[in-house]
This record gives C-alpha cells, sequence and structure tokens, in this order.
C-alpha cells in the first residue's frame, strides 16, 4: 500500500512513493496496528476460519470455532503457550491504542466529570495509559489475572491488581 506522486522539483518527473494512511498504521509509532494483523493473519488464527462450514451446521450452544478448530479456547493457548500469549497481548495492546487514540481524540467530554476508572480485564493496560495520559486527573486501576499484572510495564501511573490466577 504504496502512494506514487511525481515529485514536484524534479525536472524529470520521477515518481516518489510514500505511504497512504491505511499503511501508516502498520509502521507507526503510536498507532501501530501491525502486531494486531500479525495475529489475525497467523496460523493458529486463520486455520480455525478452514472449520467454518462445519461449525455453521451445529446447533447453538456450541463451541467456539477457534475450540472446534484446537480443541481449546483461545484463552487456554494464552495460558499454555508464552509465544502466542505474548502475540496475543501485543495485538490487544494495538487494538486498545488504536481505539483510545480515537476515544481521547474525538469523544474526550465522556470522561468529563470521571475521577478514576477500573478497567476488569485490562490486559497491560494500554486503554488505562491513555486515558491518564490525555487526563492526567484520572486514576485508572487494571484488575486481571497475575500472569497478566505480572508482564504489564512498570513505571506507569496506572495501578495494577492480580486478580486470581490462570
Amino acid at each position: 500500500m504504496f502512494s506514487a506522486s511525481k515529485h514536484p522539483i524534479d525536472a524529470g518527473g520521477k515518481l516518489v512513493y510514500g505511504l497512504t494512511p491505511a499503511s501508516r498504521l502498520l509502521v507507526g509509532s503510536t498507532l501501530n496496528l501491525s502486531p494486531l494483523l500479525n495475529l489475525m493473519l497467523g496460523t493458529i488464527y486463520v486455520s480455525s476460519f478452514f472449520d467454518l462450514g462445519r461449525w455453521f451446521q451445529h446447533e447453538m450452544p456450541d463451541p467456539t470455532l477457534f475450540k472446534m478448530t484446537h480443541g481449546r479456547e483461545i484463552w487456554d493457548l494464552t495460558d499454555h503457550d508464552a509465544s502466542f500469549s505474548k502475540l496475543f497481548d501485543n495485538a490487544l495492546a494495538a487494538d486498545s491504542s488504536f481505539i483510545m487514540d480515537i476515544m481521547v481524540n474525538k469523544c474526550s467530554d465522556i470522561f468529563q466529570g470521571i475521577s478514576s476508572l477500573v478497567d476488569v480485564d485490562g490486559g497491560i493496560g494500554s486503554a488505562a495509559q491513555a486515558i491518564i495520559k490525555a487526563f492526567p486527573h484520572v486514576q485508572c486501576s487494571v484488575l486481571d489475572l497475575s500472569h497478566v499484572v505480572a508482564s504489564a510495564p512498570i513505571g506507569t501511573k496506572v495501578k495494577y491488581i492480580a486478580v486470581g490466577s490462570a
């Protein structure tokens, strides 16, 4: 995904290639969705969709498409496969950062009058960190499982609280 335009200064009119708005989302330092795409386009995730036809033929309640394909839920895989867990956490953090950028910039009025909030199952706290950055007066806490909180970044204003274990 590149843009191409004639270089305005170059007398020869050479093409200059650049990033499109969509491709900037894959290389940006603050809004980078490449970790989410790494998860969504990865073999483990994509292979689930090969069983979509068979899944539609079952009566509800049924296992998720992921569980039907892999024999366990995605959460079980994150608990037992450290590399997949890291991939999953990074994907969710990238998604949260993207969504929260929109929320704090385009919908900032929803945070008026809020002095504290708790993000239940907040992962490594990407949403809470974005809120604190935009609204320093808001005290944010993140509740998640102990192994998730153990991998949360240190030195932030977010308060992490471990609840239970996997």
